[in-house]
């Protein structure tokens, strides 16, 4: 049985921060072409929504929007100190 998409009321899916942190890691961190700044900003948007913005977490949150407009400029590393950073807030 199909169900039929209806446009006007979007899928009620919402990954969790968690999931939308990993997303992220893997086209930060890829070493493939998988980058795609739009996606990231989305994902960053999605971030911000869910977490409490605390000093911390909103210095993370700083770090990681440089990061996705020029991660080619940052050492993995950086990278993934900033995301484990935010991990685990769900």
């Amino acid at each position: 049985m199909m169900i039929p998409n209806d446009s006007n009321h979007p899928p009620q899916f919402s990954p969790s921060v968690s999931e939308n942190i990993d997303s992220l890691s893997q086209m930060l961190l890829s070493t493939s072409l998988s980058y795609e700044q739009e996606t990231c900003q989305f994902l960053l948007e999605k971030i911000k929504e869910k977490i409490p913005l605390t000093p911390q977490l909103q210095g993370s949150l700083e770090q990681l929007e440089e990061i996705t407009q020029s991660p080619s400029t940052l050492e993995p590393y950086a990278v993934q100190q900033v995301l484990s950073t935010l991990r685990g807030i769900d």
